[in-house]
């Protein structure tokens, strides 16, 4: 949460990366650099960083570290209002993630994709990438074997389900959509059931110990 203090670390550490001459090392450092320039509002100064990382992981055959690249070179552009080139930049980090089955990132990119949607007023589309994100997280959060994982996807879980509730209730006024209202309410629902059964995990509680089967 100190962008400023952040930017100052990475730039020490890419002068680092720099003497080992190890090009995946320099380009994660540009990564980050990116990101906390992005945070600071820096956008020249991060789509240049961004640009030398996803150069640098191209060359190196680092295709993920690429795409997530590139996905962030989108939200750049979204926060400058240029939705045309963010949706470009973040399709093709999708059409990436799904080629290599990379489900996380495909979801996280899906829900950028429907807020994005959402923004340029087209609630159909939005509506679509939402629920594909929703379903992806829900399916990884089942095969999840990490406490930590499941704790962090829970957090961003709970953005999807509120985006896609919004986008539900945006919708329900057009024509032959009355069902929408109450899908909205059923996810709501079921976002808070997750939401307990998430914090019941974590905290180690089984219900079923003492009882009955």
């Amino acid at each position: 949460g100190r962008p400023a203090e952040a930017k100052e670390k990475f730039e020490e550490a890419l002068a680092r990366a720099k003497l080992l001459k190890d090009p995946v090392v320099i380009a994660m450092c540009y990564d980050y650099l990116g990101r906390s320039e992005a945070a600071l509002g820096h956008y020249p100064e991060a789509l240049e960083s961004y640009t030398t990382a996803l150069n640098l992981f191209s060359d190196a055959d680092n295709p993920m570290e690429a795409a997530q690249v590139q996905a962030l070179i989108g939200q750049v552009h979204e926060n400058q209002g240029q939705l045309t080139r963010a949706r470009d930049l973040y399709q093709q980090a999708l059409q990436r993630f799904e080629k290599h089955s990379d489900r996380f990132n495909q979801a996280t990119t899906l829900f950028v994709l429907g807020r994005l949607e959402m923004k340029s007023g087209n609630y159909e589309i939005a509506e679509k990438h939402l629920r594909q994100s929703i379903e992806l997280t829900e399916n990884m959060r089942r095969l999840s074997t990490s406490r930590e994982l499941t704790a962090a996807f829970s957090a961003t879980v709970h953005d999807r389900y509120e985006r896609y509730i919004q986008c539900l209730m945006r919708n329900h006024r057009e024509p032959g959509s009355t069902s929408r209202v109450a899908l909205a309410f059923e996810t709501s629902e079921s976002a808070r059931a997750r939401s307990l059964a998430e914090l019941l995990r974590v905290n180690d509680t089984n219900l079923l110990s003492s009882v009955d089967p």
